[in-house]
């Protein structure tokens, strides 16, 4: 399935409304983030509220590697 995702190579705007500038993205690497965007987000809040003293760091290995750097985003 990485292999799958790797293959949609078409580049696709990362919409952010606080960004002043256009992002494009790898399509296939935005579609699988958009598949644990919700998840991710929602773990994060929880446990930087429940560790407030803690930074986060965000890490990840070939297309987790990709999918790491557009959460860090």
């Amino acid at each position: 399935m990485n292999w799958f995702v790797d293959l949609k190579i078409l580049k696709i705007e990362w919409k952010n409304p606080n960004w002043s500038k256009r992002m494009m993205v790898h399509m296939g690497f935005r579609k699988a983030y958009q598949t644990v965007e919700n998840w991710v987000i929602a773990k994060t809040k929880a446990l930087a509220k429940k560790h407030k003293d803690s930074s986060i760091k965000v890490t990840g290995h070939s297309l987790g590697g990709a999918l790491a750097h557009l959460c860090a985003l």
